[in-house]
C-alpha cells in the first residue's frame, strides 16, 4: 500500500490498487490515474487509468495465507457487533483502494485467512489519513496488532 501511496505523491495524481479474483484466487494491480477522475474500473479496462505494477498473486507460496475469509460466523471487527459476510474486499463495490495526491485514501479492510491455523488478519485503512491498523482474529476474537 505504500507504494502506491507514495507513487499518488510524487506523481501528484490519483494511484490505486484494483483487486480482482480469478479462480477463486486474488490479483493486486497497481494504477496510476491518466484523466485526473481517481482510479475507476471502467478507466482501468478502457486503458485509460494505467498499469505499473502487478498483477501480484495475493497468496503466500505455501498456500495457507490468502486473501478470504474463515466462515460466516466471524464477528467484525469492533465496535461493529454483526457478523462478516463472504466477501474479504470491503472497500466499497470495485474493489479499489484509492491513494490521492493529497495523501489520502479509500476507508476500508481487506481480510486474510491463515487456513492452517485458523486465524484471521484484517488490514483496516483509515481514509482521511491513509493510516492503517491490523488486526488478528484467534480463539474467537479480534486483537490489534500493530496501528501504523
Amino acid at each position: 500500500m505504500e507504494t502506491c501511496r507514495w507513487k499518488a505523491l510524487n506523481e501528484r495524481a490519483y494511484a490505486g490498487i484494483s483487486l480482482q479474483r480469478r479462480d477463486g484466487i486474488y490479483y493486486a494491480s497497481l494504477y496510476l490515474d491518466g484523466n485526473a477522475n481517481g482510479i475507476r474500473s471502467a478507466d482501468i479496462q478502457q486503458g485509460t487509468d494505467s498499469r505499473f505494477r502487478g498483477p501480484v498473486r495475493l497468496e503466500r507460496s505455501t498456500g495457507d495465507i490468502a486473501v478470504g475469509t474463515l466462515g460466516t460466523f466471524v464477528p467484525q471487527i469492533p465496535p461493529r457487533t454483526s457478523f462478516l459476510d463472504s466477501d474479504p474486499v470491503k472497500f466499497g463495490k470495485s474493489d479499489i483502494i484509492s491513494f490521492s495526491p493529497y495523501g489520502d485514501s479509500s476507508s476500508g479492510t481487506l481480510y486474510l485467512a491463515c487456513y492452517s491455523r485458523q486465524e484471521m488478519y484484517a488490514i483496516v485503512t483509515y481514509g482521511p489519513t491513509a493510516r492503517w491498523t491490523l488486526w488478528r482474529f484467534s480463539n474467537q476474537q479480534w486483537q490489534m496488532v500493530e496501528d501504523q
